[in-house]
């Protein structure tokens, strides 16, 4: 994947995509996707070793709010 940069967008990773997920399972499905992804290779030194490197950003919003009015992170 390229990074690019425009006066639009900033600096961007060309390719990159953003799901939403809303639950813990769905976020795990998206970590193995990406995993399957990855490629791999014996060295000398390690059996499996990664000839690429994984990035996995998690963005938690919420808009439940306590008694006190501070929002707060639902796990189910």
């Amino acid at each position: 994947m390229a990074i690019r940069e425009n006066k639009f967008d900033g600096i961007y990773v060309e390719g990159l995509v953003e799901y939403s997920v809303y639950t813990f399972e769905e976020c795990i499905t998206l970590m193995k996707r990406g995993e399957k992804n990855r490629y791999t290779r014996q060295t000398v030194q390690n059996v499996k070793s990664s000839r690429s490197h994984t990035i996995f950003q998690l963005l938690i919003e919420s808009t439940v709010a306590d008694k006190n009015g501070k929002l707060q992170v639902c796990l189910s």
